[in-house]
């Protein structure tokens, strides 16, 4: 009967529920870990939860447990049980900083093809008889690209594109020994005028379908790699009052009559 008993108790309390551990870096808002635990009782009514196989072994690395352990808990009630996952969780989690710093995302890009004299005049080719052209080391003319390329085989605009963004750059380092670093949004009390001034420019985003900010080259933020960032905006901003001056092509050829240039060029 005692037999037949136990046999049934462990039946109706061989799984108690199932507990999803899921814990995030609060600073980057990213997972750290996430997992499933079973919760399970014993006919002895000790309660249990075995850690998945990949987790045992970050835990056996970090000396959580030891070589032989089977990655299992087991605690005289539901309460000590889930007090003793989450310290044994945190040793998962904890992590030494290592790097927080401002960067600058970006994407400086053009489309265009073209040839130089060797006094810095520009030419579609290099057909100009009366020119000197700049030469490869074979002797013939250099064609300049972009760098998206303009040639008879890939026609297209001629553009100049760019996306900049500020960035703020997190590099954990976990107990694991394991290395990585995280993107978030810039705090913005910790940029000067510069910085802000990038910070808070509107519309500005990236073609999103192939790629994201986070995956742009970067350069350290600095004031003066800031300035140079609003500089060629600004300069981009110019050509743009430019061309919203045209607004037909009568007023095209009183500009061209007025000789009205952009200011610079």
């Amino acid at each position: 009967m005692k037999n037949n008993y136990q046999l049934f108790l462990i039946k109706i309390m061989a799984k108690i529920k199932s507990m999803r551990i899921h814990r995030r870096d609060p600073k980057t808002n990213t997972t750290l870990v996430d997992f499933m635990l079973d919760i399970k009782a014993t006919a002895q009514g000790m309660f249990t939860a075995t850690f998945p196989d990949d987790i045992t072994s970050k835990l056996k690395d970090l000396n959580v447990f030891d070589r032989y352990h089977k990655g299992t808990l087991e605690a005289e009630t539901l309460n000590k049980l889930e007090a003793e996952i989450g310290r044994v969780v945190n040793y998962l989690i904890q992590y030494e900083v290592l790097e927080d710093v401002h960067v600058i995302k970006y994407a400086i890009e053009t489309a265009c093809q073209y040839t130089k004299t060797i006094d810095g005049k520009y030419f579609p080719h290099s057909a100009y008889k009366d020119e000197t052209f700049l030469c490869n080391e074979n002797g013939h003319p250099i064609f300049f690209e972009g760098t998206n390329r303009r040639d008879p085989s890939h026609p297209g605009n001629y553009n100049v594109s760019i996306i900049c963004g500020i960035r703020r750059k997190i590099t954990n380092k976990y107990l694991d020994g394991t290395v990585k670093t995280y993107y978030t949004y810039a705090d913005r009390s910790k940029l000067e005028q510069n910085g802000k001034w990038i910070h808070e420019l509107v519309g500005m985003g990236t073609d999103s379908f192939y790629r994201k900010i986070d995956d742009l080259k970067e350069i350290e933020y600095t004031e003066e790699n800031a300035l140079f960032f609003r500089r060629f905006l600004t300069g981009i901003f110019t050509i743009n009052d430019y061309v919203a001056k045209i607004k037909d092509t009568d007023q095209l050829r009183l500009m061209i009559k007025n000789n009205i240039a952009i200011e610079g060029i």
